[in-house]
């Protein structure tokens, strides 16, 4: 449009920003371009205008897809949260769980974990785990794979835990939370040979222990040992 030309006419070869700015805003109240709503975000983030980014972003969420629909949805994810409460991220984010990035899933999964809903922080992780498998960031996967672990270890679903802890100590045989966990789940479904292997391993570590999680290893250790007929 005629709008769009002058408005980068003045950004782009008559240093006057503000006349651009002006037309920029003309020409998304006509036409809705994301060309437009694109130069307006950069000068208001440029000019730390919290309050007319998060406006332009919400009206850019609802232009876009893909990659661009992603983006700023974890920009508005991330504004939003910096004041707000989780359950403002979560208004944010949860309508797009399909289209959110990585770090879309995890600021989600977050923001739910900080309302302590593990009911609908879990299908968020479910989701996170595998794009991240997908895109073979097993570093981040072990996270992930960790909290999974743990919320199916809470709720009494021993073999889905015991699964997902040994996927995590696939991905680090090093990883002391893991070990802790596995362990122990060992020792209660008395698999002794897997277990002392396991406890072993923690063993090494067990200078970043604390005084209770010592003792427990040790317990855990003398039950495997006794079972096993070592002592």
């Amino acid at each position: 449009t005629v709008s769009l030309r002058l408005a980068n006419l003045y950004r782009d070869h008559l240093d006057d920003e503000r006349q651009a700015i002006d037309y920029y805003q003309d020409v998304f109240a006509e036409t809705g371009a994301v060309e437009a709503i694109d130069a307006l975000l950069d000068y208001y983030e440029r000019d730390g205008d919290d309050d007319q980014v998060r406006v332009l972003l919400q009206q850019k969420v609802d232009l876009v897809s893909g990659e661009a629909l992603s983006t700023a949805l974890v920009k508005l994810g991330d504004l939003v949260g910096k004041d707000g409460e989780p359950a403002d991220t979560i208004d944010i984010l949860a309508p797009y769980v399909d289209d959110l990035d990585f770090n879309g899933l995890r600021m989600l999964s977050d923001a739910y974990e900080a309302l302590n809903d593990k009911t609908n922080a879990e299908p968020v992780l479910e989701k996170l785990a595998q794009k991240l498998d997908s895109a073979r960031r097993y570093r981040e996967l072990l996270d992930c794979s960790f909290r999974l672990a743990v919320y199916a270890d809470e709720r009494g679903d021993l073999d889905r835990a015991l699964e997902l802890y040994r996927k995590c100590n696939t991905f680090d045989a090093t990883h002391l939370p893991t070990l802790q966990n596995l362990g122990g789940l060992l020792v209660r479904g008395e698999q002794w040979a897997d277990a002392i292997n396991v406890l072993q391993t923690a063993l090494l570590q067990q200078s970043k222990l604390d005084e209770d999680q010592r003792i427990r290893l040790f317990i855990h250790l003398g039950e495997t040992r006794m079972a096993l007929g070592e002592i």
